[in-house]
Protein backbone atom coordinates (compact mmCIF):
# COMPACT_ATOMS: atom_id res chain seq x y z
CA UNK A 1 0.00 0.00 0.00
CA UNK A 2 1.37 3.01 -0.87
CA UNK A 3 1.37 6.53 0.89
CA UNK A 4 -0.97 8.09 -2.16
CA UNK A 5 -3.56 5.53 -1.67
CA UNK A 6 -6.61 7.04 -1.22
CA UNK A 7 -8.81 4.12 0.14
CA UNK A 8 -8.10 4.44 4.02
CA UNK A 9 -9.41 8.06 3.90
CA UNK A 10 -12.58 6.98 2.21
CA UNK A 11 -12.87 3.90 4.16
CA UNK A 12 -12.84 5.74 7.00
CA UNK A 13 -15.50 8.56 5.66
CA UNK A 14 -17.63 5.53 4.99
CA UNK A 15 -17.58 4.15 8.03
CA UNK A 16 -18.04 7.60 10.29
CA UNK A 17 -20.75 8.55 7.71
CA UNK A 18 -22.60 5.40 8.56
CA UNK A 19 -22.50 5.47 12.52
CA UNK A 20 -24.24 8.84 11.77
CA UNK A 21 -26.86 7.61 9.09
CA UNK A 22 -27.24 4.83 12.23
CA UNK A 23 -27.62 7.30 15.27
CA UNK A 24 -29.77 9.18 13.02
CA UNK A 25 -32.31 7.06 11.25
CA UNK A 26 -35.20 7.39 13.65
CA UNK A 27 -35.04 11.58 14.20
CA UNK A 28 -34.18 12.47 10.09
CA UNK A 29 -36.94 12.79 7.74
CA UNK A 30 -37.24 10.41 4.90
CA UNK A 31 -36.23 12.19 2.63
CA UNK A 32 -32.78 13.30 4.47
CA UNK A 33 -32.15 9.75 5.02
CA UNK A 34 -33.03 8.77 1.68
CA UNK A 35 -30.44 11.15 0.21
CA UNK A 36 -27.87 10.45 3.10
CA UNK A 37 -27.93 6.45 2.12
CA UNK A 38 -27.49 6.71 -1.07
CA UNK A 39 -24.93 8.58 -0.61
CA UNK A 40 -23.22 6.18 1.10
CA UNK A 41 -24.40 3.20 -1.33
CA UNK A 42 -22.19 5.49 -3.95
CA UNK A 43 -19.01 5.69 -1.79
CA UNK A 44 -19.10 2.19 -1.07
CA UNK A 45 -19.98 1.20 -5.02
CA UNK A 46 -16.80 3.53 -5.99
CA UNK A 47 -14.72 1.87 -2.75
CA UNK A 48 -15.52 -1.73 -4.77
CA UNK A 49 -14.84 -0.15 -7.97
CA UNK A 50 -11.65 0.39 -6.52
CA UNK A 51 -10.66 -3.12 -5.38
CA UNK A 52 -11.83 -4.63 -8.61
CA UNK A 53 -8.76 -2.13 -10.12
CA UNK A 54 -6.43 -2.73 -8.03
CA UNK A 55 -7.73 -7.11 -7.91
CA UNK A 56 -6.45 -6.76 -11.57
CA UNK A 57 -2.91 -5.42 -11.40
CA UNK A 58 -2.04 -5.58 -7.30
CA UNK A 59 2.04 -5.18 -8.12
CA UNK A 60 1.25 -1.58 -9.60
CA UNK A 61 -0.45 -0.93 -7.01
CA UNK A 62 1.27 -2.48 -3.91
CA UNK A 63 -1.37 -4.32 -2.48
CA UNK A 64 -1.09 -7.94 -1.04
CA UNK A 65 -4.00 -10.03 -1.30
CA UNK A 66 -4.76 -10.22 2.42
CA UNK A 67 -4.98 -6.57 1.97
CA UNK A 68 -7.30 -6.58 -1.15
CA UNK A 69 -9.26 -9.53 0.60
CA UNK A 70 -9.70 -7.31 4.12
CA UNK A 71 -10.98 -4.39 1.43
CA UNK A 72 -13.45 -6.35 0.12
CA UNK A 73 -14.64 -7.99 3.79
CA UNK A 74 -15.49 -4.00 4.74
CA UNK A 75 -17.24 -3.13 1.17
CA UNK A 76 -19.17 -6.59 1.48
CA UNK A 77 -19.96 -5.91 5.04
CA UNK A 78 -21.23 -2.33 4.40
CA UNK A 79 -23.54 -3.52 1.39
CA UNK A 80 -24.83 -5.76 3.59
CA UNK A 81 -25.29 -3.12 6.30
CA UNK A 82 -26.72 -0.54 4.11
CA UNK A 83 -29.17 -3.07 1.97
CA UNK A 84 -30.43 -3.97 5.95
CA UNK A 85 -30.82 -0.16 6.81
CA UNK A 86 -33.02 0.39 3.29
CA UNK A 87 -35.16 -2.43 4.48
CA UNK A 88 -35.72 -1.23 7.98
CA UNK A 89 -36.60 1.95 6.78
CA UNK A 90 -39.11 0.39 4.33
CA UNK A 91 -40.53 -1.68 6.89
CA UNK A 92 -40.78 1.13 9.27
CA UNK A 93 -42.57 3.72 7.00
CA UNK A 94 -46.74 3.32 7.15
CA UNK A 95 -47.93 1.85 3.92
CA UNK A 96 -50.69 3.49 1.97
CA UNK A 97 -53.64 1.49 3.58
CA UNK A 98 -52.21 2.41 6.91
CA UNK A 99 -52.19 5.97 5.49
CA UNK A 100 -55.66 5.75 4.11
CA UNK A 101 -57.13 3.98 7.55
CA UNK A 102 -55.36 6.88 9.55
CA UNK A 103 -56.75 9.62 7.42
CA UNK A 104 -60.33 8.08 7.41
CA UNK A 105 -59.93 7.70 11.49
CA UNK A 106 -59.14 11.38 11.71
CA UNK A 107 -61.88 12.46 9.26
CA UNK A 108 -64.30 10.57 11.71
CA UNK A 109 -63.11 11.94 14.62
CA UNK A 110 -63.44 15.87 13.22
CA UNK A 111 -66.89 14.87 11.71
CA UNK A 112 -68.19 13.35 14.92
CA UNK A 113 -66.54 16.50 17.10
CA UNK A 114 -68.24 18.92 14.14
CA UNK A 115 -71.68 16.41 14.75
CA UNK A 116 -71.10 17.20 18.57
CA UNK A 117 -70.25 20.77 18.58
CA UNK A 118 -73.73 21.49 16.74
CA UNK A 119 -75.72 19.49 18.78
CA UNK A 120 -74.16 21.56 21.81
CA UNK A 121 -75.59 24.65 19.59
CA UNK A 122 -78.87 23.20 19.31
CA UNK A 123 -79.03 22.40 22.49
CA UNK A 124 -78.04 26.32 23.64
CA UNK A 125 -80.81 27.45 20.88
CA UNK A 126 -83.67 26.18 22.42
CA UNK A 127 -82.15 26.71 25.55
CA UNK A 128 -82.12 30.46 24.77
CA UNK A 129 -85.50 30.27 23.21
CA UNK A 130 -86.91 29.06 26.08
CA UNK A 131 -85.34 31.76 28.04
CA UNK A 132 -86.99 34.44 25.80
CA UNK A 133 -90.43 33.05 25.72
CA UNK A 134 -90.22 33.03 29.91
CA UNK A 135 -88.85 36.87 29.85
CA UNK A 136 -91.63 37.32 27.30
CA UNK A 137 -94.53 35.62 29.81
CA UNK A 138 -92.46 37.94 32.66
CA UNK A 139 -93.09 41.00 30.57
CA UNK A 140 -96.96 40.42 29.93
CA UNK A 141 -97.20 39.49 33.89
CA UNK A 142 -95.45 42.98 34.71
CA UNK A 143 -97.65 44.55 32.91
CA UNK A 144 -100.84 43.50 33.75
CA UNK A 145 -99.75 43.74 37.31
CA UNK A 146 -98.90 47.27 36.75
CA UNK A 147 -102.50 47.62 34.78
CA UNK A 148 -103.93 46.05 38.38
CA UNK A 149 -102.22 48.25 40.77
CA UNK A 150 -103.10 51.40 38.24
CA UNK A 151 -107.21 50.26 38.67
CA UNK A 152 -106.35 49.14 42.38
CA UNK A 153 -104.37 52.68 42.54
CA UNK A 154 -107.49 54.48 40.83
CA UNK A 155 -110.61 52.69 43.21
CA UNK A 156 -108.52 53.69 46.44
CA UNK A 157 -108.37 57.23 45.15
CA UNK A 158 -111.98 57.19 44.78
CA UNK A 159 -112.60 55.58 47.90
CA UNK A 160 -110.43 57.85 49.98
CA UNK A 161 -112.93 61.11 47.93
CA UNK A 162 -116.00 59.20 49.25
CA UNK A 163 -114.42 58.77 52.50
CA UNK A 164 -113.44 62.71 52.59
CA UNK A 165 -117.03 63.15 51.34
CA UNK A 166 -118.63 61.32 54.17
CA UNK A 167 -116.17 63.05 56.94
CA UNK A 168 -117.16 66.34 55.20
CA UNK A 169 -121.41 65.44 55.25
CA UNK A 170 -120.39 63.84 59.24
CA UNK A 171 -119.22 67.31 60.01
CA UNK A 172 -121.73 69.06 58.89
CA UNK A 173 -124.57 66.80 60.66
CA UNK A 174 -122.18 67.27 63.56
CA UNK A 175 -121.77 70.81 63.44
CA UNK A 176 -125.49 70.88 62.96
CA UNK A 177 -126.70 68.76 65.70
CA UNK A 178 -124.42 70.78 68.05
CA UNK A 179 -126.41 74.03 66.96
CA UNK A 180 -129.46 72.23 67.59
CA UNK A 181 -128.39 71.48 70.96
CA UNK A 182 -127.32 74.84 71.89
CA UNK A 183 -130.18 76.19 70.91
CA UNK A 184 -132.96 73.86 72.39
CA UNK A 185 -130.96 73.16 75.55
CA UNK A 186 -130.22 69.95 77.54
CA UNK A 187 -133.49 69.12 78.64
CA UNK A 188 -135.07 69.69 75.04
CA UNK A 189 -132.56 66.88 73.94
CA UNK A 190 -133.17 64.96 76.78
CA UNK A 191 -137.03 64.76 75.77
CA UNK A 192 -136.12 63.72 72.61
CA UNK A 193 -133.65 61.04 73.62
CA UNK A 194 -136.42 59.55 75.78
CA UNK A 195 -139.32 59.81 72.45
CA UNK A 196 -137.22 58.59 70.44
CA UNK A 197 -136.02 55.38 72.68
CA UNK A 198 -140.03 54.58 73.68
CA UNK A 199 -140.49 54.84 69.61
CA UNK A 200 -137.74 52.60 69.35
CA UNK A 201 -139.13 50.21 71.81
CA UNK A 202 -142.86 50.48 70.78
CA UNK A 203 -142.00 49.59 66.95
CA UNK A 204 -139.48 46.36 68.24
CA UNK A 205 -143.04 45.29 70.47
CA UNK A 206 -145.45 46.30 67.44
CA UNK A 207 -142.94 44.06 64.76
CA UNK A 208 -142.46 41.09 67.19
CA UNK A 209 -146.14 40.97 68.79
Amino acid sequence: MTQEDPFPIVQEEVRSAWAALSKDFSHISETQFQSRLEALECDVQDLSDAIDVARKDRERFGLSQHEIASRQNFVTDMQRNLAALRRKSVVGAPSQSRVDEVRRANDAFIGDEMRQQEMLMEHQDAQLGELANAVERIGIMGRDMHQELEVQGQMLDDLGGEMDTTFSRVKVVRKKLNDFIEETGPRTFCTILILSITFIILTFLVVTT
